[in-house]
């Protein structure tokens, strides 16, 4: 037993030893060493296998029809010279720089993800026009496990570099506070905001994970860089980031929102789409791919819940303010009478002791005969004005106030959208409601 505490006490030495020297390398962190260690191992080893790929693909060609022939003449050419100067500058420059600190660590590891995911290689390609004579070999030589390796490794590099990155934003002082603003944003909104902009954030996420996923099956991308795929993309995560911060005010979140809802109505995807000419496989494929039915269901609910829930938000601020003005209004004009009637000694403070009951019934009237409900209303402030003691119930007269004239304003609309079906042709009333229920809403 003591050789083995002998040999876990050299080990925490040792772990200790090689913590206080990456410190060293790149300062002080949140993040654990070995998380910072081990992203600098496996993007380091990932580009040096770029390299030796290269070469293994170079040496396969030996005997190939079409391919170079001399040392010269392949180092001449951009896929094979071009690519083996490039991996090996970028390698020295990571093996350098990275070392110097945290940051040069994570810009440079993250630039090495935007080089494979845009697919720079590629573009080169197609810029000096140049074949890339690495295809060339024979398909039967590139089985085996080599390419697996290959390939598993990028995969690892990419996963460690978005995890490194989210973990170094995650513990960084820009996060904390945003998580503070969050918590203190969400407070300020009334319930139906905060789902509006749970609804918006889920949009913006079912879109990335649907591109991710079509990305990974290599069949909706005929060209990275162009707007139906990549520039899909960067609107997707550039929206997903506004509505992120816009939770920390509400008419920042509701210009996020009306924006957004504008956009579909419009129709701006297409109209992108068809100024570069190109079928536009990513929908293609996004609606013929089985697995993602569900999500292209719950994105078409969500366009709908979208603008219902700023309608109902439009409707309840207006409300607010409407309320706020009219009961100050309401308020100042009541006590104006009373002071007149019973003197400035009726400003005390006289707790009121009974309800008016012609507030109650001008509520309930209010929702079913509007102009009867305003008719009780305006009866209850004289009601307010008259009664010795005070009276309670003025915010039921002002809510009656509010939705009486609402009401009339929905039976004058009605009345003008027959009047006007008449004039235009045989158009009922119905027919005309549901047509601009379906303008405002996409349908």
């Amino acid at each position: 037993m003591k050789i083995l505490d002998n040999v876990f006490e050299s080990l925490g030495k040792s772990l200790d030893w090689a913590g206080s020297s990456l410190e060293k390398v790149w300062g002080k962190s949140r993040s654990p060493w070995w998380g910072l260690f081990a992203l600098w191992v496996v993007v380091s080893f990932s580009l040096l296998l770029n390299v030796l790929d290269t070469i293994r693909s170079w040496r396969l060609l030996e005997g190939v029809n079409g391919a170079p022939t001399s040392f010269f003449s392949a180092w001449g050419l951009y896929p094979i010279g071009g690519r083996l100067l490039l991996g090996v500058l970028f390698l020295a420059l990571f093996l350098w720089l990275s070392r110097r600190s945290r940051g040069w660590l994570l810009g440079l590891s993250l630039l090495y993800f935007a080089l494979q995911f845009l697919d720079v290689d590629g573009l080169v390609l197609d810029t000096l026009e140049s074949r890339d004579t690495l295809l060339l070999v024979p398909s039967a030589e590139l089985e085996g496990a080599w390419p697996t390796v290959v390939t598993g490794v990028k995969i690892l590099a990419a996963v460690g570099i978005i995890i490194a990155v989210v973990d170094s934003y995650r513990r960084s002082k820009a996060f904390v506070s945003y998580r503070t603003r969050l918590r203190s944003g969400i407070s300020n909104l009334r319930i139906s905001e905060v789902i509006l902009w749970v609804v918006l954030l889920v949009q913006g996420a079912l879109f990335v994970l649907a591109w991710v996923y079509l990305w990974l099956g290599e069949d909706a991308f005929p060209v990275l860089t162009t707007y139906p795929a990549a520039g899909r993309l960067a609107i997707a995560v550039i929206f997903l980031v506004v509505v992120a911060l816009s939770v920390r005010r509400r008419s920042f979140l509701l210009t996020v929102a009306t924006a957004s809802y504008a956009g579909v109505v419009l129709n701006i995807d297409s109209m992108l789409v068809q100024q570069f000419g190109q079928a536009d496989r990513f929908n293609d494929a996004l609606f013929a791919t089985r697995q993602l039915s569900s999500v292209i269901g719950l994105s078409s609910l969500l366009e709908v819940v979208v603008p219902i829930l700023l309608l109902w938000v439009a409707l309840i601020s207006v409300g607010a303010i409407v309320r706020r003005r009219t009961r100050s209004r309401i308020s100042a004009w009541v006590d104006e009478r009373r002071t007149a009637i019973y003197g400035a000694e009726d400003l005390g403070p006289d707790v009121p002791t009974r309800i008016s009951v012609l507030a109650v019934l001008s509520l309930v009237a209010a929702i079913v005969f509007p102009l009867l409900g305003l008719v009780l209303a305006y009866a209850a402030r004289n009601d307010f004005v008259a009664a010795k003691p005070r009276k309670s119930g003025l915010d039921l007269a002002i809510a009656a106030t509010i939705i009486g004239w609402f009401g009339l304003g929905v039976q004058l609309l009605f009345v003008i959208t027959a009047v006007v079906g008449g004039l235009v042709g045989d158009f009922s009333v119905t027919e005309l409601v549901f047509a601009g229920i379906s303008a405002l809403f996409g349908f």
